[in-house]
């Protein structure tokens, strides 16, 4: 091993274990337009009841997450939609969207991230705000989906 590569190890190894701790703040900005046409994902959370009156019009409330491609050489767009819903989940009605892109955002993981598999490869809702999803074969928790600011952390291990 030269001297320089030596350096660029005791650098970069470091830095590799770190980044698949860290948590990555991705702004959101709202949306309105909708393009369902280039859908190739959407996932609905389960639902959160409120606490409210039994006659109250609102009863609860689901995230659903919507990916949507774009040209090919654009990244996908990301999507969550705040759904609010009566008694025995009647009367569903679109309350607020948000959009984000994370394929910039992921660049803090991609030194460990060997690039295998899909780019967004959905696994499974935590809870009604967070999910665990695979970013080309490795796995990653996007929590705080309720929020202004969405959060990516290392998940698992990935296969």
């Amino acid at each position: 091993m030269t001297l320089r590569a030596a350096l660029l190890s005791a650098v970069l190894v470091p830095c590799i274990s770190i980044a698949a701790e860290i948590d990555v703040a991705i702004p959101t900005r709202q949306s309105t337009k909708v393009n369902y046409e280039w859908i190739s994902l959407l996932a609905e959370g389960p639902a959160a009841w409120l606490k409210s009156n039994e006659r109250a019009q609102v009863q609860g409330k689901v995230l659903r997450m919507v990916i949507y491609a774009g040209p090919e050489e654009m990244p996908s767009t990301y999507r969550i939609e705040e759904i609010t819903f009566g008694q025995e989940g009647c009367c569903r009605k679109l309350l607020r969207a948000r959009e984000f892109q994370l394929y910039g955002h992921m660049k803090a993981f991609e030194a460990v991230n060997r690039r295998e598999g899909r780019e967004f490869e959905f696994i499974k809702w935590l809870s009604p705000s967070s999910l665990e999803f695979k970013h080309f074969g490795k796995q990653y928790a996007l929590y705080d989906l309720d929020k202004e600011v969405v959060k990516v952390k290392g998940a698992g291990n990935g296969s």
